[in-house]
Order: C-alpha cells, then sequence, then structure tokens
C-alpha cells in the first residue's frame, strides 16, 4: 500500500493516502482479531474483549492532542471465531466514525459500547458524544464506504441488523444471532 502511494500523480495523492489509511485501518482490526483469536487457541471470544482491542488498534490514528475515553464494561457474552472478525470490522468502522466526527471544536470524545443479550441475540450498542448523525444518513439516503460495510456486514456476515439513531451522541445498535459455540 505504501508503494501504491508512493507511485501516486500528485492530483491523486489526498484521495489515495485517505484510502490506504482507511484500509491500513481494516488490516490493523483483521490483524488485531486474529491475535485475540490466536491467543485463545481459536476459542470463543468475549465481546467486551474484542470490542477493546479493536479500539485500542484504531486509536492509533488519532491526532496527538485528541484523547477518546472508552467505557466498555467486561461481559461474559461470546462469539464465535467467524463471527469476531465481522464484528472487529464493523467495531472498526465505528471508531473511525467517531475519530473523523465527534470531537468538532474539542479534543476530547467519549464512546461507550454495552453488550447483552436481548432474546436470542446479542445487542451490542455503541454511542458517542459526537453531534450525531446526519439526517440524510438516519434516513439511509446517503451512504459512504463505512457506513456500506457496516450494513453489509451486519446483514450479510452475521444474518442481523443495524439501527442507527441520535441520542445525545451517534448510537449504532446492531443484533444479531451468536452462532453456536464450539472450538473451531
Amino acid at each position: 500500500m505504501q508503494a501504491e502511494l508512493r507511485y501516486t500523480s500528485d492530483p491523486d495523492r489526498a484521495a489515495v493516502e485517505t484510502a490506504i489509511e482507511r484500509l491500513s485501518q481494516r488490516i490493523d482490526s483483521l490483524s488485531e482479531v486474529h491475535n485475540l483469536l490466536s491467543q485463545s487457541q481459536w476459542a470463543p471470544v468475549q465481546v467486551s474483549e474484542l470490542v477493546q482491542r479493536v479500539f485500542d488498534a484504531a486509536r492509533s490514528s488519532l491526532r496527538a492532542d485528541q484523547q477518546v475515553f472508552l467505557d466498555n464494561p467486561a461481559s461474559p457474552v461470546e462469539i464465535s471465531p467467524r463471527q469476531a472478525s465481522s464484528l472487529a470490522l464493523i467495531v472498526n468502522e465505528l471508531a473511525t466514525n467517531t475519530f473523523k466526527y465527534a470531537f468538532g471544536e474539542r479534543f476530547v470524545a467519549h464512546v461507550a459500547v454495552r453488550t447483552g443479550i436481548e432474546g436470542s441475540q446479542l445487542c451490542l450498542e455503541y454511542r458517542d458524544d459526537g453531534p450525531g448523525y446526519p439526517e440524510n444518513i438516519l434516513r439511509l439516503e446517503k451512504y459512504d464506504v463505512g457506513l456500506y460495510l457496516i450494513q453489509r456486514l451486519a446483514r450479510h456476515s452475521l444474518g442481523g441488523s443495524v439501527q442507527l439513531v441520535n441520542d445525545d451522541g451517534a448510537v449504532t445498535r446492531l443484533w444479531f444471532m451468536t452462532e453456536e459455540i464450539t472450538r473451531t
């Protein structure tokens, strides 16, 4: 990816830099999940630990003068190794959106992630204290790559659903059935 950037013409450089940075963050997220799964010998993983590790990896993209505090209480909820990769990419996209939009004129942001079981589904709620989603995003009239990935992974990879709302910031709720948890 760095070679691609090195040989990109000047007019295209900014767009390529942004694309490479986003791809690098996604790869880092998947790498972190792979490390977590390897350490657990490909056993089911706790969602709260997965969120923490992916968020910490994504946090490296922050500017030196920015801070994001994560409130992510430990939860016994586990998911299969297969589901972990998809969920890691979703969490990475949500964190990236927070880092991109939640600051405004300030230098500190807060994120809270809650995980639990609702009925027979896992529910993950991700909320930040930024300005919230624009109305055209809430109405799903406008998509960017990140929102497209979140929707696609939630629906097709996890067989679940996503809800976007504003409540003192951007709130994303994800529901999906966990797979039967066995060692892979």
